[in-house]
């Protein structure tokens, strides 16, 4: 089970406040799988992650274009990935509806993913708009 913690924030403040957000969304899902009552959570949690981490994507390209990122190709193909993962787990729950293990996997991909991508991509990500002086606007 992975949770947020100040070991997560980036220093940017938007972009740990979708951070949180999102953290906070896949905690009710786990929840709702754990107690057995995941009637129709899984897929509102893939369409809520799909949808939200759109939004939260654009906030860090916005962020990445206005200081000139040169990470930003990577960083960008990584947002990719979860994207086609969430689309392959949206296809998993047509073919076969919503069973605890797709809701375990569609919890551990997302909070495994959010994890590692901020600590490899987003600190850098702030760390760089820290240095450029960009840090709190986009």
């Amino acid at each position: 089970m992975v949770t947020w913690s100040e070991a997560l924030r980036t220093g940017v403040v938007e972009i740990d406040d979708q951070h949180q957000l999102l953290f906070r969304r896949a905690a009710v899902v786990r929840d709702a799988v754990r107690s057995g009552h995941e009637s129709g959570e899984v897929k509102a949690a893939i369409d809520f992650l799909s949808d939200y981490a759109a939004i939260h994507f654009e906030t860090e390209a916005r962020y990445m274009s206005a200081a000139a990122y040169p990470q930003a190709t990577a960083h960008l193909a990584e947002h990719r990935l979860l994207e086609c993962n969430l689309d392959a787990a949206a296809e998993a729950y047509q073919a076969g509806g919503e069973t605890p293990r797709l809701a375990d996997a569609v919890v551990e991909l997302f909070e495994n993913w959010l994890v590692a991508h901020i600590h490899e991509h987003d600190r850098a990500l702030a760390s760089w708009l820290q240095r450029t002086g960009t840090s709190g606007r986009a």
